[in-house]
């Protein structure tokens, strides 16, 4: 028979073991989101280079000789402006003018992504002097979001709580989202799941790809007001600490709404970009009646050079 005081040792070495297995595989898995996912996944890659870009901006400088300040620009959106805007093209359009344009995209989110995203890097110290979400009406109205994926990369630990009170979270989710702020393995999962689908069954993953899934109807037009009114009011605000300008940029589509956010634009002064109205493209320019093609996106980044040429920043003012 086993003496008790032995017995607990053994069990105390197996617990002691145990720990130290989980520790080594949880480093192990952290550390291979962290490096190799980024080596193998262009998605990865792109979105964690370009959140290191976004929060290593500075404003811009003003230039002796010239007649106004170069301004620092950051885009955020999701895949409306990955699809919808020639970034390459729209750097060479604003280039002789002085203007540094970035991007920061990551798909399927919207209005709380990014809303508690520009706060992050504004508090992180990102100083761009101008920040231009880019979001459809859809996009603007949703109480949904990203999930564990923009609790990594947006959300700030302490705006957690309100996130996940706007969002409609439970405490099951709430949790989840604290964890994945502080691991990129846990966050990016289904990024991983759906990387090794790509590998496993192309042909499956193409017709994933291929299928377009439509939101439920807007509300109406006095609530999309309210709701535009609020928001606009609060992207503003959320720039305003820190001398940056924030601007809501709407892509062309078939979608009400533009009318709508316009006018809750001019109640709180708020500024809204339309470059191209709804419904003057044709069909012609869109890859699935949502998304633009690329000569859709040729069109719209043109359009959208032009506005940027008439931005003229006070940069004298920025906070530094």
């Amino acid at each position: 028979m086993i003496a008790a005081p032995q017995r607990c040792d053994r069990y105390l070495k197996a617990i002691i073991v145990s720990v130290i297995c989980f520790g080594l595989m949880v480093t192990l898995l952290e550390t291979g989101a962290r490096v190799a996912f980024d080596r193998v996944s262009h998605i990865g890659k792109r979105t964690a280079g370009e959140y290191a870009l976004a929060q290593s901006l500075s404003p811009g400088r003003p230039v002796p000789g010239k007649r106004r300040d170069f301004p620092t620009i950051l885009f955020v959106g999701n895949s409306l402006l990955l699809e919808g805007v020639d970034f390459p093209d729209l750097q060479q359009r604003v280039a002789p003018d002085g203007a540094q344009v970035s991007r920061f995209v990551i798909e399927s989110t919207s209005w709380l992504d990014w809303y508690y995203g520009i706060r992050r890097l504004l508090a992180e110290g990102s100083r761009p002097n101008v920040i231009i979400l880019c979001l459809d009406t859809p996009g603007l109205m949703s109480s949904s979001i990203r999930g564990d994926y923009s609790s990594y990369y947006l959300f700030q630990m302490r705006d957690i709580p309100a996130v996940a009170r706007e969002a409609h979270y439970n405490l099951t989710r709430k949790s989840s989202l604290i964890i994945a702020h502080y691991s990129r393995f846990y966050a990016d999962r289904d990024n991983l799941r759906v990387f090794l689908l790509n590998r496993l069954d192309p042909e499956y993953t193409k017709m994933m790809h291929e299928m377009t899934v439509w939101g439920g109807p807007l509300p109406s037009g006095t609530e999309i007001e309210r709701v535009a009114e609020a928001r606009l009011a609060a992207l503003k605000a959320a720039g305003a600490p820190f001398g940056v300008r924030c601007i809501l940029l709407v892509p062309p589509g078939f979608i009400t709404g533009e009318k709508e956010i316009s006018t809750a634009a001019a109640r709180v002064g708020a500024e809204v970009w339309v470059p191209i109205s709804q419904d003057i493209l044709p069909p012609s320019d869109y890859q699935d009646g949502y998304h633009l093609n690329q000569d859709g996106a040729n069109i719209f980044t043109a359009a959208l050079a032009s506005k940027l040429e008439n931005l003229v920043v006070p940069i004298s003012s920025t906070v530094k």
